[in-house]
């Protein structure tokens, strides 16, 4: 193999390990958003049942 040969593919798999490490990331940032939505509607689900006894 010669060295062009050989810096094309390093490129090449460097740029696939990079591309494969971004989508994973932002998977993470979908999952993490979507776990903070769920948090966030438990928290005023709660409150709204600790709440609602003390209302009427």
């Amino acid at each position: 193999m010669s060295k062009i040969e050989y810096s094309i593919l390093q490129k090449t798999c460097v740029k696939i390990i990079f591309e494969s490490l971004t989508n994973d990331h932002l998977i993470f940032i979908k999952l993490s958003r979507s776990f903070w939505k769920l948090n966030v509607s438990f928290l005023l689900m709660f409150h709204r049942i600790g709440a609602s006894p003390k209302n009427k």
